[in-house]
């Protein structure tokens, strides 16, 4: 449930402008992947805008026309996206994440987490498998009853004419 609330600014960006408008010296798919790999790092615009070649007012610019939100608001919802992910798919710690995702401490992460999602990274995790546990447990209901459901003998009678 918390993956979908962030929507994805770069599925929104590629869909709206193709992955081969350029930012810079490189294409925006090569760029985002770049950042996407780096998301642990220290990603400063200083380092993005020489990554790209440019300025960091004319990357700046061009970062937020092609992409439609400026480059800290987008590092910051890729490393929630990734955090999310994380919180739903393994059983590392919340400091380990915070790490992963790159950003400066547990509680800078947990803050940002909490603004964003509306709950805790710990509480979300909580939320999002006691979710998943309901659905499997549902699933699991129906099927038994269909296995153990007797169809009624008429539609295996044969045809009177």
């Amino acid at each position: 449930i918390f993956l979908m609330d962030l929507g994805s600014a770069e599925a929104d960006s590629a869909d709206r402008l193709g992955r081969s408008e350029f930012i810079g010296a490189c294409s925006l798919e090569q760029f985002l992947s770049y950042v996407d790999r780096h998301l642990a790092s220290k990603l400063s615009l200083e380092a993005v805008s020489r990554f790209a070649k440019l300025s960091r007012a004319r990357f700046s610019k061009k970062f937020l026309y092609l992409v439609g939100e400026s480059f800290h608001q987008y590092l910051i919802n890729r490393r929630i996206e990734q955090a999310a992910t994380l919180l739903l798919n393994t059983n590392l710690d919340v400091t380990v994440i915070a790490d992963e995702t790159g950003f400066s401490s547990p509680s800078h992460f947990t803050s940002v987490f909490r603004r964003r999602m509306g709950s805790t990274p710990a509480r979300s995790r909580e939320t999002q498998r006691a979710a998943d546990h309901r659905r499997q447990s549902a699933c699991l209901k129906v099927g038994a009853s269909f296995s153990t459901r007797r169809a009624p003998s008429s539609l295996f009678a044969p045809a009177v004419e």
